[in-house]
């Protein structure tokens, strides 16, 4: 029986053992595994140490703190094996829970995961009808254990396997069934090749346009104003702008010039379309997507397929909410727009030519507008399909109704169709009516040495966050842009002043400001003093 504590701790110091064994992967997994259950969300290792460090001072090693974070994952999500065990039953219930839905699930001679693909039915409704013929597609890296890319398909209202030819053919052959083929189609994305020949295969006669912002990427090394030029060149909508930029292109930078016309100008000019590309000039859209499933990528398939399904579920309420509560005939995007283009109408000059053509005055230029046509001559109108502020004239001119020339896919009562169903969820796995399909195991892969990447390469161009990019100095000469072996500049140092081979002399040291031998930085007569 304890009757009186002793509160002075009487152990060696030099006997305390490393903090850092104290805890095990399973404990701190356990520790975390209710945040990823509560916020869906999963911290990165280094977040986990510190984290530790600050609520229990107890020092936890990396690898330790990677093993915690993907197993609390399998204890809230189930594993990876087990995730692609029920995938074909999962598959099932998610299109039984929602009509209409379209699924494809593929696996190779050994049972082994290939690809799949899933089309809710609410999105194939919503697109066919409501939605404008342009799609940004894109793939993101999936960072569970066994590896893999997500492909994503997106179009946008107004309110493992590896990135190869076989995949992309893949998906888009089954985005074709599922969605259909539609008059004056545009697919956007970046300059992958193996989405180009995708889309030649399957879509021979859709227009794939190249997102501006990953060809400008690639010009970084042109220069700023190359790169205003191009993204002017690209947003004109007149084609006489577009030549103009073009030329100024010419004039500065042949190389980056030709470079654009082996690209194609019809691809990556909203001018030069041959189909109506409205304001899908990047793949923005479908980045978007894959951003707001960043901390998603490292679950099981079927989990993964669910955080994508609850996305889409929660746009469609937000969305199908905000439609009900806002009573204007145009969406909030196509009415701040027209309001501005109303707004500059009011300064120009209107002479009518016939019931449908007339001639609209701005300071010294003068546009022609055909209200029949809806076309104007500055180009914005017929491309955008939103009257332009020289057809707003126009129209108030004529009396009509400026609502009636915005297009169908602008208004309220489309974006009211386009959401009035909603996405269901799955029921949980023991509520299942049926048992999985068939056998479909994980995909082959081929563990990686070293630590996993938790980040991702960043192309040229897009730069760092934490830290500015450091220009190259050469050390030979002083210049920058390239590095003593590629340096042209002639050798400073005479021969003599090297020692015969074998006699142990050494080279002189160098001043870093004047690249001078014999005297350093410090004593350097170039030396600009400090005023006083």
């Amino acid at each position: 029986m304890v009757t009186k504590l002793e509160d002075n701790h009487t152990c060696r110091l030099d006997l305390t053992r490393n903090a850092s064994q104290k805890l095990s992967s399973r404990v701190i997994a356990d520790l975390f595994r209710k945040r990823i259950l509560d916020e869906g969300s999963i911290l990165k290792p280094r977040a986990m140490i510190a984290e530790i460090l600050r609520e229990y001072g107890i020092e936890v090693e990396y690898s330790v703190a990677l093993r915690a974070r993907n197993l609390a994952i399998e204890m809230v999500y189930s594993s990876h094996d087990q995730s692609f065990a029920v995938l074909p039953a999962y598959l099932e219930m998610l299109k039984r829970s929602n009509p209409d839905t379209v699924y494809d699930l593929e696996t190779d001679g050994d049972d082994h995961f290939m690809y799949t693909f899933v089309a809710l039915g609410v999105c194939r409704a919503t697109f066919s009808v409501c939605m404008r013929p342009v799609i940004a597609i894109d793939g993101t890296q999936l960072k569970r254990k066994t590896k893999g890319i997500l492909f994503v398909a997106v179009t946008k209202d107004d309110a493992g396997p590896i990135e190869n030819d076989a995949a992309w053919t893949w998906f888009i052959e089954r985005f074709k069934r599922a969605f259909g083929d539609r008059d004056d189609l545009v697919i956007v994305s970046d300059q992958h090749v193996s989405i180009k020949n995708a889309v030649k295969a399957v879509y021979p006669t859709a227009v794939h346009g190249l997102c501006y912002y990953h060809i400008a990427k690639n010009l970084i090394r042109a220069g700023r104003h190359v790169i205003s030029m191009f993204k002017s060149d690209a947003f004109a909508y007149r084609e006489e702008k577009f030549l103009k930029y073009l030329s100024i292109i010419s004039s500065s930078r042949a190389e980056v010039y030709n470079t654009l016309l082996s690209i194609g100008v019809h691809r990556w000019a909203r001018s030069q379309s041959p189909s109506r590309r409205y304001s899908f000039m990047t793949s923005n859209a479908a980045e978007c997507f894959n951003a707001r499933l960043l901390w998603a990528r490292r679950l099981p398939i079927c989990s993964l397929i669910e955080v994508v399904k609850d996305v889409i579920e929660k746009w469609f309420d937000e969305r199908r909410a905000k439609t009900v509560s806002r009573d204007h005939i145009l969406v909030e995007f196509a009415y701040t727009k027209l309001y501005k283009q109303v707004e500059m109408s009011r300064q120009y000059g209107v002479r009518c030519h016939n019931a449908h053509l007339y001639k609209v005055q701005k300071n010294d230029k003068s546009f022609l507008v055909d209200l029949h046509m809806r076309t104007c001559e500055c180009g914005e109108f017929q491309l955008d399909q939103i009257p332009c502020s020289h057809a707003a004239a126009a129209i108030r001119s004529a009396g009509h109704d400026i609502y009636d020339y915005v297009d169908l896919y602008f208004k309220q009562v489309t974006l009211c169709l386009a959401y009035h169903d909603r996405v269901r969820s799955v029921p949980s796995q023991d509520e299942w009516t049926i048992s999985s399909l068939f056998k479909v195991c994980p995909p082959k892969s081929v563990p990686q040495a070293g630590c996993p990447k938790e980040g991702r390469y960043r192309s040229a161009g897009e730069g760092s966050s934490t830290r500015s990019r450091r220009q190259q100095v050469c050390s030979r000469c002083g210049g920058t842009g390239h590095n003593r072996k590629k340096c042209t500049a002639p050798q400073q140092i005479e021969h003599e002043e090297w020692g015969a081979p074998g006699e142990g002399q050494r080279r002189p040291k160098r001043c870093s400001i004047c690249r001078q031998p014999g005297h350093n930085k410090g004593k350097c007569p170039n030396k600009v003093q400090p005023q006083i």
